[in-house]
């Protein structure tokens, strides 16, 4: 048996966002992980730190947006190692995402200049700084700078989780329960690591999995529910792709495509496409996916020659608390009952507020660090495969 303070279910960016937090607080947290780190959606994600400037495309200044405001700050503290978590060893791909226009009518662009609490984070991009692929684009408004970072996710993992490394526990998927007590407490973790049955006992077991919070509470009493929205992504891998990050906008308040770039393990260049392109994508087969990828590539940049480009298109499900009328939820979600909480951030680049809801939770149910049996002997979490990297 080992005995500690926390335990942590799902090596995701909120789990190990909330483990360096509670461990930095004092806390013997250990993370207990089935697959690799940043496996699930966090390795999917294209690295945005929205600031919720896309958000307000729709006309109105959301909920959503001023829960993601500060977040490009606060990050960019840790990028700085000024933060709360020092994330100085994380790479950034590009301090601000551009987004632009092909059609003449632009839906909510002027929005963006609606609000003076949005102003300061959008500018003009002078024509003679536009990113090199733009000649090749059939631009028709002007481009504007979104100060919004985007970041090369495996370098945050391995950022967030190296100072950490032996407190994440890769246990056997297939060997694990929770189980409970009368009184519908947490009693223990039983789990197999390497073949070694291991019981871990805490004062409170946080569900940060992701989609896997569903599985891992559905025989506590008071499992909050559930609710996934679907994408189909895609991945353009060509040597000729330009960098560029951001968003091209038409009509619709869901960009037409969000682009990101990364380099593969052969460094050649790979466009991740998400946006409406990936929402629309979930009711096409793969073959049509791309076939609609390559029409809307030539709609949006006609002098740009991907005839060599290889693609993928792949399903993931956003995870997130179950809303009443089946939308997003504007901001993070967590629910404490008895000694567990099961949370979800919503989005990336709000894992920092879920942590510290679950710190300051910890503080108001008095759980405070204790004596422990923890000595970080067991078998490391290994970090996540590029989704890239996999399919291409």
């Amino acid at each position: 048996m080992i005995s500690v303070d926390v335990v942590i279910f799902g090596g995701g960016i909120a789990g190990l966002w909330t483990l360096a937090q509670l461990t930095n607080a004092g806390y013997n947290a250990v993370l207990l992980e089935t697959d690799a780190l940043g496996s699930g959606q966090t390795i999917k994600s294209q690295g945005i730190i929205h600031g919720g400037l896309k958000y307000a495309l729709t006309g109105s200044i959301s909920s959503a947006v001023a829960a993601l405001q500060d977040m490009p700050t606060v990050w960019q503290q840790c990028l700085d190692g000024n933060g709360d978590i020092n994330l100085s060893a994380a790479k950034v791909l590009s301090p601000c995402q551009h987004l632009w226009s092909v059609d003449r009518l632009t839906g909510g662009i002027t929005t963006l200049f609606a609000s003076n609490s949005l102003k300061s984070q959008v500018a003009v991009t002078a024509k003679e700084q536009w990113p090199s692929v733009m000649q090749f684009s059939a631009i028709q408004t002007k481009l504007y700078e979104l100060a919004e970072l985007v970041l090369d996710i495996p370098s945050v993992l391995h950022a967030l989780s190296a100072p950490y490394k032996d407190r994440c526990v890769k246990i056997d998927a297939n060997n694990f329960s929770v189980e409970t007590g009368s009184g519908e407490n947490i009693l223990h973790v039983n789990a197999q690591v390497n073949g070694i049955g291991v019981q871990f006992k805490a004062q409170k077991y946080i569900f940060t999995a992701g989609s896997g919070n569903q599985l891992l509470t559905k025989h506590l009493a008071a499992a909050p529910a559930m609710q996934v929205r679907p994408l189909q992504m895609v991945l353009v891998k060509a040597k000729n792709l330009l960098p560029l990050y951001g968003h091209c906008v038409g009509l619709n308040t869901t960009p037409r495509m969000t682009i990101t770039t990364h380099m593969a393990h052969d460094n050649v260049p790979v466009w991740y496409l998400g946006g409406k392109i990936a929402e629309e994508g979930v009711q096409r087969t793969a073959a049509e996916q791309i076939d609609q990828t390559k029409s809307e590539l030539r709609a949006i940049f006609p002098g740009l020659d991907i005839s060599a480009a290889e693609y993928a298109t792949f399903f993931i499900d956003r995870a997130e608390a179950k809303q009443s009328d089946g939308t997003k939820p504007t901001t993070t979600t967590m629910f404490s009952e008895n000694n567990y909480i099961t949370a979800w951030p919503t989005k990336l680049a709000l894992a920092p507020i879920l942590a510290q809801q679950i710190l300051d939770q910890l503080n108001a149910d008095n759980v405070t660090p204790q004596s422990s049996t923890w000595d970080g002997s067991l078998p490391q979490a290994q970090i996540a495969t590029p989704i890239w990297d996999q399919l291409l």
